[in-house]
């Protein structure tokens, strides 16, 4: 019974992290878009580093969270696969 519930665990979070990965990537281009506008706007002496480093920050944490998200995608689908193969 447990590994039956641990299944449809599995089945139910993977799609999340899929959709989960599709945000994060819209997320990636918006920042993409966000350092370059903001490069320009330091080269040009409109805002101070601390911004353009508050940006380059986020973009960090945005790539960190994706690969985290990555991993757990990974993670499931390995233990999805296991578990269908223990399946009766």
């Amino acid at each position: 019974q447990k590994s039956q519930i641990d299944y449809e665990s599995l089945t139910q979070s993977i799609p999340v992290l899929r959709e989960n990965l599709k945000r994060i990537e819209n997320s990636l281009e918006l920042t993409t878009e966000q350092v370059q506008v903001t490069e320009k706007l330091f080269k040009n002496g409109a805002i101070n580093a601390l911004q353009l480093v508050e940006v380059l920050s986020r973009r960090a944490d945005t790539i960190q969270n994706k690969r985290q998200v990555e991993y757990a995608y990974v993670e499931g689908l390995a233990a999805l696969y296991l578990q269908k193969g223990s399946q009766p």
